[in-house]
């Protein structure tokens, strides 16, 4: 169990950093245009960015439907090392978990 659990603290401090960087770049992207005086219509858009209210919708359908397959697995009692079934049940969940956030995207673009 210990091998799982520092898996996921390695992924997850991964997923920390890279989107530190990505924020760090787009920062330093927004002020050399800035700085250029490049404040046409298609530069002013990537300075403007919108909050999504659906990408929150998102992560919190996605953490749902993950925290789910973790309860399921572990009231089933499966090894984890000696077994694929436990990463079978989470990623079904997860999917689901996509389907039903795209499901409510969807009906939203279109209203």
């Amino acid at each position: 169990m210990e091998g799982i659990l520092s898996f996921f603290m390695i992924v997850a401090v991964v997923a920390i950093l890279a989107g530190v960087g990505i924020e760090f770049m787009n920062y330093l992207l927004k002020r050399r245009l800035i700085r250029s005086g490049q404040l046409d219509e298609p530069y002013l858009r990537l300075l403007t960015r919108k909050n999504n209210l659906l990408s929150s919708l998102k992560w919190g359908i996605l953490l749902l439907f993950g925290g789910a397959g973790l309860i399921v697995i572990g009231s089933l009692s499966l090894d984890w090392e000696r077994s694929a079934v436990p990463w079978g049940i989470e990623t079904v969940f997860i999917a689901a978990g996509f389907l039903v956030y795209y499901l409510i995207a969807s009906r939203n673009k279109t209203d």
